[in-house]
């Protein structure tokens, strides 16, 4: 079964996998979410940002 991937940030079609064997069936548009790479990309950026405002320095 074929199941389409939605990036869970901006909704974004990501495209389409096989689903493996433990796919429900009976659902009439299977979806399964991710994150495309814009998102994840400005996600990282602003955990790297709160990291760096939130860690101190070696003494």
């Amino acid at each position: 079964m074929v199941i389409r991937r939605v990036c869970a940030w901006c909704g974004r079609d990501m495209g389409t996998k096989e689903c493996e064997s433990d796919c429900p069936e009976g659902v009439e548009d299977p979806i399964t979410h991710t994150i495309c790479p814009e998102c994840k990309a400005k996600a990282l950026a602003e955990l790297n940002s709160i990291s760096a405002k939130t860690t101190k320095p070696n003494e």
